[in-house]
């Protein structure tokens, strides 16, 4: 009995120290709440293990600690993996538009050199990249077929004309229009 009280009186001593060299190490006053927080919720566990083993319910506390946390696990898992198949589809989707608006803008004698397609939640830009300065009646053409076949807002739709290099693409999206002296190249 001694032993555990012993056992006990030195856990406690340690914990104090691991309190204090952690909250020296912890940036002052940014997370200072939320470590003394979860050292308070240790030190009322340590101070409680006592009565547990008293009664008996020490192995129980842990193994239902144990079931809880791997349950825990498990659904941060199957979260992580729901949010990468989400953004390969997204990926996925946005390629996709990109190959089927370039096409169909092909088709109707609009000629664009590249189409890129983010999407960010309900909002789907696109960034149109000519060989040529665009003039107002195919900028307007271009971004009417947007809206209608693809409901592209002209807010969301970027022109930009080809200049040098054809792989390097700043993929910041500034909403509006680029035809006059706003041009930028890629």
């Amino acid at each position: 009995m001694k032993e555990n009280l012993y056992a006990w009186i030195k856990n406690l001593a340690v914990f104090y120290l691991l309190f204090t060299m952690v909250l020296h190490l912890v940036p002052a006053g940014k997370y200072e709440k939320y470590v003394r927080f979860f050292m308070g919720l240790l030190l009322i566990l340590i101070l409680l293990i006592p009565v547990f083993t008293l009664f008996g319910k020490a192995e129980e506390l842990g193994e239902s600690f144990q079931i809880l946390y791997d349950k825990k696990e498990e659904e941060r898992k199957v979260q992580e993996g729901e949010n990468l198949q989400k953004m390969f589809i997204w990926k996925s989707l946005e390629q996709q538009l990109e190959e089927e608006i370039a096409e169909d803008l092909m088709k109707k004698n609009m000629k664009v050199e590249k189409v890129e397609v983010l999407i960010e939640g309900e909002n789907i830009k696109a960034v149109l990249y000519l060989q040529s300065e665009p003039d107002q009646e195919l900028e307007r053409r271009l971004k009417d077929e947007l809206l209608g076949q693809w409901g592209i807002l002209a807010g969301n739709c970027q022109i930009q004309v080809k200049k040098n290099k054809p792989d390097t693409v700043d993929h910041t999206f500034s909403g509006g229009t680029s035809s006059g002296g706003d041009s930028s190249s890629y």
